[in-house]
């Protein structure tokens, strides 16, 4: 009987083991989406963080076609961030795919000298008011899938950002979070969301569906949509009774400034409109979905 080849087994342990350290991440993004998004802006940057703090290392001497289209694995801190809205090519980032990564806390600032905000660091699994200062270009988000909490104007007037993804652990929307994308024209609210904030949302974002998990809304409204779509039962409703979906809209006449108060319709379901005419004190328009 031949005696096993010892020599033999460990050198194919070992390239077995250097192929699976080298072997690239796969993204969680979706083939369709993923062809999509090459032929519109070219093959991704791919980038793996052994630990946090490391992007400007592997991503500061790429030129600046490069900087298109990002994507990162791994965790991700202030310093990240920071060098994200900094770095020479920042205006060059039009896609940024995080869905594969993570953010966790960092103690250096991520965004300094800004008035009130002067100083900002990360917090575990939360995108940060102004947390993408920098990148004034970026058209299409992904956010990680780790993600639970979107802080005040997270996204603050990012005129050219047309696309997000927002990740099925989302629990929180904070106040004007999104006010000022005015090319964002849709938003889909994952099931797992418990609160969303005052004004949160664009005009340009014309219809809304809000998700039966919410379970607190700002008094003053969420935003300037035209259309609502709900889904909470009728003992589901008392949380929501002091919410005013109603907004003024401004239009010019010459040099006439002509104001109207809008009254969203809410799309609900049948068996409820009645209920929902009762719940909220502002005259909406309800309708059966």
């Amino acid at each position: 009987m031949k005696k096993p080849n010892i020599l033999a087994f460990v050198l194919l342990l070992s390239l077995l083991l250097i192929c699976a350290c080298n072997r690239q991440p796969v993204s969680s993004m979706d083939e369709e989406t993923e062809q999509a998004l090459v032929e519109q802006y070219g093959e991704p940057t791919v980038v793996r963080l052994s630990r946090p703090g490391t992007l400007r290392s592997q991503l500061s001497a790429l030129p600046a076609e490069q900087f298109r289209f990002i994507r990162i694995f791994g965790t991700m801190n202030a310093e990240d961030f920071a060098y994200l809205n900094s770095c020479d090519n920042h205006a060059d980032i039009l896609v940024l795919d995080l869905l594969d990564a993570s953010v966790v806390a960092g103690d250096s600032a991520y965004l300094k000298n800004f008035g009130e905000d002067a100083f900002r660091i990360t917090e575990d699994n939360t995108m940060g008011c102004y947390q993408f200062d920098g990148l004034f270009q970026l058209q299409r988000l992904y956010l990680p899938l780790t993600l639970t909490k979107l802080c005040d104007k997270a996204f603050y007037s990012k005129y050219n950002l047309d696309y997000i993804a927002l990740p099925p652990s989302l629990r929180e929307i904070g106040d004007y979070v999104f006010d000022g994308c005015s090319h964002l024209t849709s938003v889909v609210l994952p099931d797992s969301l418990l609160s969303i904030g005052y004004h949160s949302f664009p005009s340009s974002v014309q219809s809304l569906r809000i998700p039966r998990s919410v379970c607190q809304l700002h008094d003053g409204g969420i935003g300037e949509q035209e259309e609502y779509y709900m889904e909470w039962t009728p003992d589901e409703l008392s949380p929501f009774e002091n919410v005013s979906f109603e907004w003024i809209k401004m239009r010019h006449d010459g040099p006439r400034t002509i104001t109207s108060w809008v009254h969203p319709t809410l799309h609900v379901p049948a068996a409820y409109v009645e209920a929902y005419k009762k719940a909220f004190h502002t005259p909406n328009k309800v309708v059966a979905n």
